[in-house]
Formats: C-alpha cells, structure tokens, sequence
C-alpha cells in the first residue's frame, strides 16, 4: 500500500492454540492473505523453521508503514474489512491463542537522523519503547 520509503516496519506474530496451527495457516493462506494485502504493505509470511523449532506454533507477517497513524489506519481497514466476516470456516481469532506487535524502526535512518543533529540528543528519534 505505501509507495514512500517505510519508516516504520511492524513484525505480527500470532500463535496458533494447540494442534490449531495448519488450520491457521491454510485460513491466512485462503482468506486473509488477500485482505491484509489490500489494506496493508506486506513484506512476506513466516513460519517458524522447523530444524530450529521442532514444533512451530505460530505464524508472523513483516509489515511496512510510513508512519504510526498508517498502522492504525491499515489495521482498523483490515480489522473492519466485511469480507472477514463472511469467509468460511472458523474465524481466525478462533485459532489463535495470543499474538503480539513488534514495531521496528530502521537502524540507517536512526544514524542518519543522528548524524544531521550533532548536539540535539532527543528530536527526532523515534519513541522505542510503545
């Protein structure tokens, strides 16, 4: 969705209830993949790898925004969007046990930021801890 260079990048990780994973991501797979995509500026899908967790439980999407308010803005059209409602099958909610929202703000851009301010400490820099 954001044609700008990202300044803010948002890691969603959604773990699945127990034995619900498979049902998880054929659901993300056939029905809300295309949703997140119409509202959202999504970098790619993840599973957890296998060799490094024997037993994934959980799913997570990087997303991309320019700014705080596009996060809100994306995730209330996705939240709200009716086709969530209307798709078949158990709701997504419904196989999932917790999730949780990481937002990652670039490293360049925070030197840069930090290079063209010598001296001014606190403009700018963007709030790390929500």
């Amino acid at each position: 969705m954001t044609t700008e260079s990202p300044g803010l990048y948002e890691l969603r990780i959604y773990l699945a209830k127990p034995d619900k994973l498979e049902e998880l991501i054929e659901r993300w797979g056939t029905h809300y993949k295309e949703i997140f995509e119409d509202h959202c500026n999504v970098i790619g899908y993840y599973v957890s790898h296998p060799e490094r967790e024997p037993e994934p439980n959980g799913v997570a999407m990087l997303l991309a925004h320019k700014d705080r308010a596009d996060v809100d803005r994306s995730f209330m059209a996705f939240k709200t969007d009716p086709r969530i409602e209307t798709a078949p099958g158990p709701q997504g909610y419904s196989l999932v046990e917790d999730w949780q929202r990481i937002f990652l703000y670039p490293l360049e851009e925070m030197w840069a930021d930090e290079k063209g301010r010598e001296g001014d400490d606190a403009a700018g820099k963007p709030d790390l801890v929500e």
